[in-house]
């Protein structure tokens, strides 16, 4: 989703596949892009500088959240790596603290992870507040019917993320996090949901809009959203 750089076409052809389908679950994942507290821009302070404030991050997710939470019957927030930037680019790191101008919140994130021994992403984001939510960490096995669905940025054995290995060790999977939709037998990476020309992308891309829909029977169908459409009128 990457919600403070969603594409809002991408967006609205999304929300209006999930009311005319009407899957028993929504599984979303990298909500939070964590634009505004990424390690990866470290030192990079004239960079930062036209980055989001963190809280204005945070309201943005929130508003994208609720609105998949108002379309769906049961949404799941799937852990992934964008989640940790919070571990990553705020808590373990007092030059964030600075950047955000937010050192409270910084530890009353840190205080929810010690007390509570859940991910702080919870808390940011007040996910416990939306009734037809439920998260999932990435220490959780989840399934819908065969499949096996995670976020996909853990690779099997903690190695470097594969699909292609994936699709060899589980026969139904399903993943997000690699942007490029892909179909390999029953494995299937989903597309993405934001912008697709970020500034770090250089060359040629094969990012596109596009949502994996599990059946019944495990079954996998990849839907793209082409030119802001993912069904002809």
């Amino acid at each position: 989703i990457h919600a403070i750089h969603v594409d809002p076409l991408t967006l609205a052809a999304t929300l209006d596949m999930i009311q005319k389908l009407k899957p028993r679950q929504v599984i979303l994942n990298d909500v939070f892009d964590g634009a505004s507290v990424n390690h990866h821009e470290k030192g990079r302070d004239a960079d930062l500088a036209f980055f989001p404030q963190l809280e204005d991050e945070v309201e943005i997710t929130k508003k994208v959240i609720q609105q998949f939470c108002e379309v769906s019957e049961e949404v799941v927030y799937m852990a992934s790596n964008h989640c940790d930037f919070i571990l990553k680019g705020l808590l373990d790191d007092p030059g964030m603290w600075r950047v955000n101008r937010n050192y409270i919140l910084a530890l009353e994130l840190q205080l929810f992870r010690l007390r509570e021994h859940r991910h702080p992403i919870i808390k940011l984001l007040g996910l416990d507040d939306f009734p037809n939510l439920r998260y999932v960490s990435d220490r959780e096995k989840f399934y819908v019917g065969d499949v096996y669905t995670t976020h996909g940025h853990i690779g099997i054995n903690g190695a470097r993320p594969n699909l292609t290995r994936a699709a060899e060790v589980f026969n139904d999977y399903s993943q997000a996090h690699g942007h490029s939709p892909t179909v390999i037998h029953n494995t299937t990476m989903c597309g993405v949901t934001g912008i697709r020309n970020p500034r770090y992308v250089k060359g040629a891309s094969s990012w596109l809009g596009a949502n994996n829909v599990i059946q019944p029977d495990s079954s996998q169908q990849m839907l793209s959203i082409i030119n802001d459409e993912w069904q002809r009128a």
